[in-house]
């Protein structure tokens, strides 16, 4: 029976916001449009400059825990340390016929479909799967050109999320889009080409709130390599604001192929779009990190300016939350006072 960590999953609740684009299209962020009717709503947080994701958190309070949590994604995934699936623990269903919207969301691209993933006996409904260039996770320390993520929720409660994430090497084969469901040949079609395919679509929705129906696509090469892959399995966060955790993440332990010619074409559109590599779980999040270490430099700056010697202290005791590894210093002044910063 299926036992990794995926399975132990923790319901998001309240995480309702209009940032949340990994969540789009789920019962916890329903998909909405414009009022002309036809333009998708794109979320308000990016990933340069003052909405990028240092800043995630200054855009809306329900997005503290982007600078707070302490199983934040991505992460880079340690081979020897992290939980992994045995082939046939995932197993994917995608029906043919469908007709899919394509849409750009501004922050990324992403494909609404129905399926059904099977864990061991828990099933989950795919709602959506959205591309990252590049890739959010990283293996041993190694990046990759782009990820997509699955996003699904669970049948028995939508508030529980799990992404499946899929990442890509470049190749130098020329972009193949023959994956009707009408052709005789999709049996032999890669799982790779499935993605290239709808992103043969992609001008089509150059800006914004774009949208554009596909033509049904047959995914069993996809959903016949799901069922022979093992996936690093981890608790972590989604990936954009609100950053709420408890998200089931299982990514793919072999990278799939994309066309360099299709990978350009896409992030002429899609542009930079993945969030900085977290802390290892469970550790300080890293914005906390940085913002107590500029505090301990601005201090040290202190010193020097007013005269004084700096004694460290012996650290506190550990306190989880906002003031999880705090320093304390002891400033000693000539004139015997004491000061701490």
């Amino acid at each position: 029976m299926y036992t990794t960590p995926f399975l132990a999953a923790i319901a998001l609740t309240n995480i309702y916001s209009t940032s949340a684009s990994c969540l789009h299209n789920t019962n916890l962020h329903p998909r909405a449009v414009e009022e002309d009717g036809k333009s998708v709503k794109v979320p308000n947080f990016g990933y340069q400059g003052n909405v990028g994701p240092t800043n995630w958190q200054a855009i809306d309070a329900e997005n503290a825990q982007c600078a707070a949590g302490l199983n934040q994604s991505p992460i880079d995934i340690k081979v020897a340390e992290t939980a992994k699936t045995k082939p046939g623990d995932v197993r994917m269903d995608i029906p043919a016929g469908q007709t899919l919207t394509f849409e750009n969301l501004g922050t990324n691209v992403e494909v609404l479909v129905e399926g059904t993933t099977t864990l061991g006996e828990k099933k989950f409904k795919l709602k959506q799967f959205h591309y990252h260039t590049p890739s959010e996770h990283k293996i041993d320390g190694e990046y990759f050109p782009v990820e997509v993520h699955m996003v699904h929720e669970a049948e028995d409660n939508p508030n529980e999320i799990a992404v499946v994430g899929m990442l890509f090497q470049l190749t130098s084969e020329p972009t193949t889009t023959n994956t009707s469901s009408n052709s005789s040949s999709s049996s032999s079609t890669s799982a790779s080409t499935i993605f290239s395919t709808v992103l043969s679509s992609i001008s089509s929705i150059p800006d914004p709130g774009n949208t554009t129906s596909l033509p049904p696509l047959d995914f069993s090469a996809l959903t016949s390599t799901m069922a022979t892959t093992s996936f690093f399995s981890y608790t972590g966060s989604l990936t954009t604001p609100p950053c709420s955790e408890g998200v089931n993440f299982l990514v793919a332990t072999e990278p799939l192929g994309m066309a360099v010619d299709t990978f350009n074409a896409m992030k002429k559109v899609v542009k930079f779009n993945s969030r900085f590599a977290q802390n290892a779980l469970g550790e300080p999040n890293l914005l906390q990190v940085s913002r107590l270490g500029l505090e301990r430099v601005e201090a040290q700056r202190w010193t020097v300016r007013q005269g004084v010697d700096v004694v460290p202290m012996p650290p506190p005791p550990a306190v989880e939350g906002e003031e999880a590894g705090r320093e304390t210093v002891l400033l000693v002044v000539h004139s015997k006072r004491e000061f701490r910063a």
